[in-house]
């Protein structure tokens, strides 16, 4: 009688177990269906630059610039003749909701997908495709969200969290449920964000945000190129911490001719983020170098002192963080 009662409780452990492990799973599906609900499959490819998301997989053709001739022209380029530009992402996409028009793609890049595995009753296909230098964290993209607000198609894009830096990936797609596709495509890439304490965001910065709030929040103030933070080797110090290898933040906030530039550097595992605004502006830039150095310049009887950032988005370059120069008179 006793081994029956226990044989029961024992049942009755092990089914309960069991429900809960299924409603462990259940919730984990469910939550990684809602979130990628809309998206029914991805690729990415390099069309010498054509990657697909294909759950990540990559592949090589010349793609849409040019339909195998090996010219290029403006009639040859899909990007330039059909696709649309958005300035803010310096990508290309095209929503395509029908077979006539995929096939031209599709034409081009054999990789792509079947017609009959998009389902135009059913869905359409985004391409997204690129032919810019990219930043540091931009390299290695996915298509990581897409949802729909009353007139736009969001496309959310991102970094992988592993990211292979030797990718070359230039062309994207998804194939997208039909309830998401509104007359507008938004395309949004969505970069590291770092919680510096005590930081407003930039862009929440008032317009007149005066000399001496900035020094008092603590950021490299300057004015008209000459440096009024009480401690003028402040940019000095920060390069010295990133050598060392510390994450570190710095904030610059230059007034000249009128207009106050804000830009944050934030730098983290090699890697100096920086994101500029000029207030009143939209408008909001973002890079990534590899280095940052103080360089002293002639001009005239006296020195410029420059920093500039190297290893960006194009390795033959230098940019310029700020410009002091201190013996100008007010």
């Amino acid at each position: 009688m006793n081994k029956d009662l226990d044989m029961n409780k024992i049942v009755k452990v092990g089914i309960i177990i069991l429900c809960i492990i299924l409603v462990l799973i259940g919730i984990g599906f469910a939550g990684t269906k809602i979130y990628n609900k809309f998206i029914k499959k991805q690729d990415k490819m390099e069309t010498t630059k054509a990657k697909i998301i294909k759950k990540q997989d990559k592949m090589e053709t010349r793609g849409l610039f040019d339909d195998g001739s090996g010219y290029t022209d403006y009639e040859t380029d899909l990007m330039a003749n059909d696709m649309t530009w958005q300035d803010d992402v310096r990508l290309y996409y095209r929503a395509i909701t029908n077979s006539n028009d995929y096939e031209i793609y599709k034409s081009r890049i054999p990789t792509f997908p079947e017609v009959s595995e998009i389902d135009f009753d059913k869905n359409f296909i985004v391409i997204i495709a690129n032919e810019n230098y990219r930043d540091l964290d931009e390299i290695d993209m996915e298509i990581s969200n897409v949802y729909a607000d009353e007139t736009t198609t969001n496309i959310i894009m991102k970094q992988k969290e592993n990211p292979n830096m030797d990718d070359i990936t230039n062309v994207w797609y998804a194939i997208i449920d039909n309830s998401q596709l509104k007359d507008n495509i938004k395309i949004t890439i969505e970069h590291k964000t770092f919680n510096n304490e005590n930081i407003i965001e930039m862009s929440k910065l008032p317009m007149d945000y005066s000399i001496n709030t900035a020094i008092e929040d603590g950021c490299f103030v300057l004015k008209n190129n000459k440096v009024v933070s009480p401690n003028e080797n402040q940019l000095d110090e920060f390069i010295e911490k990133t050598e060392r290898g510390e994450t570190s933040f710095v904030r610059v906030y230059n007034l000249s001719d009128g207009k106050i530039q804000i830009i944050d550097v934030n730098f983290e595992n090699e890697v100096f983020y920086v994101d500029k605004i000029v207030l009143g502006e939209e408008k909001k830039y973002h890079n990534t170098y590899k280095k940052l150095e103080k360089q002293e310049f002639p001009n005239g009887n006296y020195k410029d002192i420059k920093y500039l950032f190297y290893g960006g988005r194009n390795q033959d370059r230098q940019d310029i963080l700020v410009i002091i120069q201190n013996w100008l008179e007010d």
